[in-house]
């Protein structure tokens, strides 16, 4: 996809900062929900000064955590360009995002990748 098309499908571009991260565990798919302080509206009208992100992963109510290959992932204060579709009123949705193999996804348990994320920082 060109970056005019991705422009073009987006109801709304933001540049923002990401506030905060959780996890929403109530729903029947798990997601992660990205705070984000607009900084500057590119296209559209978001009517709030922060807006809630919603990218499709995370810890499940089981326990298990849902990582969908290809979506996007943020970290707390890093600043981002984001194009966005609605899902209604204050939450929004990646535009378009290609998973690294279509369908790719695996659950494990959140410890299993504390323990690789300390290996990974210590080795």
């Amino acid at each position: 996809m060109t970056d005019h098309t991705l422009m073009d499908q987006s109801e709304i571009i933001i540049a923002g900062i990401i506030n905060s991260i959780e996890q929403d565990t109530t729903s029947s798919h798990p997601q992660t929900l990205f705070s984000v302080l607009v900084t500057e509206t590119l296209k559209g009208t978001t009517h709030q000064n922060e807006i809630i992100v919603a990218i499709p992963g995370g810890l499940a109510q089981n326990g298990m955590y849902l990582k969908i290959a290809g979506a996007p992932r943020f970290s707390l204060h890093e600043e981002v360009l984001l194009f966005l579709d609605s899902l209604d009123d204050n939450f929004y949705t990646i535009t378009q995002f290609i998973p690294a193999e279509a369908g790719s996804q695996f659950c494990a348990n959140p410890l299993d990748f504390r323990l690789r994320g300390n290996d990974k920082q210590n080795g």
